[in-house]
């Protein structure tokens, strides 16, 4: 019996968009893997709404090591907020510089602003020392996923993937045609 056309062309289209996703994973994260390697880029979510409507919570940005002398005032950077602000090991902030003056000393200082906020942020940052970067690109939406995948972490990544290698099994085996039953007397060997 003859697959139906309709049927062969809508098995071969199922085929075609999963080969288009699974390629465009590949390719996302073999892009991401050679930034970081290649070009010194690191990769944060934004967590929160302080730079809406530009880079909305969840947005992946793609950041780069800049030189603290070649910061300038509106440019978006990621720094580490210093104490008791920050926390040692957290997530950096991604806001903008709002101004640089210079301290009594001579060195750079810099007050930075969340694009959302409606005031400057508390802290005053030395520029001559900490790592600044600058935002590189940025992806909307890619950040929840990153920042989702961390909260589980690899144990819930485990059993993400496990459940969905499940599920896969599953759907290929409804799909397969069942078996047509033999008559008795061809399994008994008898003649008709």
């Amino acid at each position: 019996m003859d697959t139906p056309v309709w049927k062969r062309a809508l098995l071969a289209t199922g085929w075609c968009i999963r080969g288009l996703v699974v390629t465009t994973v590949l390719v996302a994260v073999a892009a991401l893997a050679i930034g970081r390697f290649c070009f010194d880029l690191r990769y944060e979510p934004i967590l929160t709404g302080s730079m809406s409507p530009g880079m909305p919570t969840g947005t992946l940005v793609a950041l780069r090591s800049e030189d603290p002398s070649h910061v300038t005032t509106g440019e978006v950077i990621a720094f580490k907020p210093p104490k008791p602000y920050g926390e040692p090991g957290g997530a950096p902030v991604v806001h903008r510089v709002h101004s640089l003056t210079k301290s009594a000393d001579g060195s750079t200082v810099m007050t930075t602003m969340g694009d959302a906020n409606p005031v400057p942020d508390p802290w005053k940052i030395d520029l001559s020392s900490g790592t600044y970067r600058t935002i590189e690109f940025q992806v909307p939406y890619v950040g929840t996923v990153i920042t989702t995948l961390r909260s589980l972490g690899m144990l819930g990544c485990c059993a993400i993937a496990a459940g969905l290698l499940l599920l896969y099994a599953a759907a290929r085996s409804l799909r397969r045609p069942l078996p047509e039953a033999e008559p008795a007397e061809a399994r008994n060997g008898a003649v008709a």
